[in-house]
């Protein structure tokens, strides 16, 4: 019996008719939203907060008849904020509805999983977005998203980690908070948090990969500075950049690493394979925060991983803050053991 997956990474709303060979008593239908976006500082401020990761959600055996109609609709990531002073976007929700073109409300027809919040600002004080959660979502297994890194409250401090996408075996790893140094928080991991700074000391590495041992991206080290990693495949958030040695531009946060969550990369929008299933996507790490005398732009928070990742924050500037990273689109998977019967060969001689 043959094992089939769909996959869709195409934003927005669509359709898809179920095949003849579906199986009632043995599929999955998972989904995991848009990550928040990281938010831009205000000029002579502190750096910027993280975006959250998108929840997970999981339906098992639909009930579905072959050539029914189904409806889905696929969140994207929310932007990074480039206007000095706002906030991130959130990521947008994905859903699949087996009996009407709406958002679901009952894990009989479908599955839900909630987007991650953007970077935001209360009172002048920037907090990472919070993650999607897996109360807000519908499915039989949900897992919550990571929260977006806080920042200091320090003048030019780095940027928040973004917060990784919830998986199908745990909940996503939380963005490393910056400290008062002008260094970035690592990105959230697809199963521990990223790395968060103090003063003078290192940006934060990227968590560790869904499997709990492989390594994210490594933070930027002072003196020197320089911009943090990307965070490995598999969930590993991005490393933290670092503050300049002398004034100067903050250094870019890395990227988070993409997910694994539909296995190899060809068996996407509506492509029937086989693959496994793994980590939602890593968030990116925040910017490093500048200070002196003249023209100071703080880095820029790194991009989230493929698939749910929220974005870094911007690092905090006298003049010009880092703009926040973007958080990453969500992803459908359909999976199904097809009843379809092996072909018979008859050989006449």
């Amino acid at each position: 019996m043959a094992r089939k997956i769909y996959a869709w990474t195409t934003t927005g709303f669509g359709t898809w008719e179920v095949p003849s060979d579906w199986n009632n008593s043995n599929n999955t239908i998972r989904v995991i939203g848009g990550g928040g976006g990281g938010r831009k500082p205000s000029a002579n401020g502190a750096g910027g907060g993280g975006g959250g990761g998108s929840a997970f959600a999981q339906a098992n055996n639909v009930v579905l008849s072959p050539s029914q109609t189904i409806y889905f609709f696929l969140g994207s990531g929310g932007n990074g904020a480039t206007t000095a002073g706002a906030n991130g976007s959130n990521g947008g929700a994905t859903w699949v509805n087996t009996a009407a073109n709406v958002v679901t409300t009952s894990v009989t027809f479908g599955v839900y999983a909630e987007g991650g919040y953007g970077g935001g600002s209360t009172n002048g004080v920037a907090f990472g977005g919070r993650g999607g959660s897996s109360v807000n979502s519908i499915g039989n297994l949900k897992f919550t998203g990571g929260t977006g890194g806080n920042t200091s409250a320090t003048l030019y401090s780095g940027g928040g980690g973004g917060g990784a996408s919830a998986s199908g075996i745990r909940n996503g790893g939380n963005g490393g908070s910056s400290g008062g140094a002008g260094t970035g928080g690592g990105g959230g991991g697809g199963s521990t948090a990223g790395g968060s700074t103090a003063n003078d000391l290192p940006a934060g590495n990227g968590g560790l990969q869904y499997n709990g041992v492989t390594a994210g991206g490594t933070g930027a080290s002072p003196p020197a500075g320089g911009a943090g990693t990307a965070g490995s495949t598999g969930g590993g958030g991005g490393g933290g950049g670092g503050r300049p040695s002398a004034p100067g531009i903050g250094f870019n946060g890395g990227a988070g690493g993409a997910g694994t969550e539909h296995g190899p990369v060809n068996f996407v929008n509506n492509a029937p394979g086989s693959g496994n299933t793994g980590a939602g996507g890593g968030g990116g790490g925040g910017g490093g925060g500048a200070s002196g005398p003249g023209t100071q732009t703080g880095g820029a928070g790194s991009n989230a991983g493929f698939r749910g990742g929220g974005g870094g924050g911007g690092g905090g500037a006298q003049e010009t803050g880092g703009n926040g990273g973007n958080g990453s689109n969500g992803i459908i998977l359909i999976e199904y053991d097809s009843l379809a019967k092996p072909r018979s060969f008859s050989v006449i001689c």
